[in-house]
Formats: structure tokens, C-alpha cells, sequence
């Protein structure tokens, strides 16, 4: 069998996997009186959410796998320099405003920097 067939077959398995149990995890949920799933229902839903991440593996090109990743990590290292930078200390409180140069000026960064995260 070719890697193609492979794949498809592979990419049609997940499909199907995905619509049974997620139509399953919906008519449980559904169902259910209680505002807290079961085990049995968050195995169900974590067994659509394994499958939706494999097959948009298959599916996605590796440059787009990679800017993906590459991407995922922004939220994390803007909140890290607004964090190092003390930024929370120096905005007004209750709707208050401040300028990107007095925010620059306060923070000892670059209006250019600032600019850039937010």
C-alpha cells in the first residue's frame, strides 16, 4: 500500500471515529441532568479531540505544522515582557487612559515595543 493510500485511509478512519463519537459525546451530554460530565463522557470527548488533532496532523503541510507551532508560543512571550516590564503598574485603573510614549517613558521601553504587543 502506498504512503497515500495510507494516509487516506488513515485520514477516512479518523473521520468516521470523530463523527461517531462525537455525535455519541453530544446525545450523552444531552441527556444528561448534570452540569458535570462523567468519565465516561470526557473519555468520549477526549477520544474526538485525539482524533481532531491527528487528523489535522495529516492534513496540514509541515511549513503550516510549523508556523503553527512557531505562533503558539507569541501569547505566551507577550504576556512574559508585559509581566517583566511592570506594564499592569502603570496603566490606569477604572478606564483611565495613558499615552504609548508615557507608557514607553514609564516602563523604560521603546513606544516601537510596546506598539508591538499590544
Amino acid at each position: 500500500m502506498s504512503i497515500e493510500n495510507s494516509l487516506h485511509s488513515r485520514a477516512e478512519a479518523l473521520t468516521s471515529l470523530i463523527t461517531q463519537h462525537a455525535s455519541g459525546a453530544v446525545a450523552n451530554i444531552s441527556k444528561s441532568r448534570s452540569m458535570r460530565s462523567t468519565v465516561q463522557e470526557r473519555d468520549q470527548i477526549q477520544v474526538v479531540i485525539n482524533a481532531c488533532q491527528e487528523l489535522t496532523a495529516l492534513l496540514t503541510e509541515p511549513y503550516e505544522w510549523i508556523a503553527n507551532a512557531a505562533w503558539g508560543y507569541v501569547d505566551s512571550v507577550a504576556l512574559s515582557l508585559v509581566l517583566s516590564l511592570k506594564v499592569h503598574r502603570h496603566v490606569p485603573r477604572n478606564g483611565g487612559t495613558i499615552s504609548l510614549v508615557d507608557l514607553a517613558a514609564k516602563t523604560g521601553s521603546s513606544v516601537v515595543l510596546i506598539s508591538e504587543v499590544f
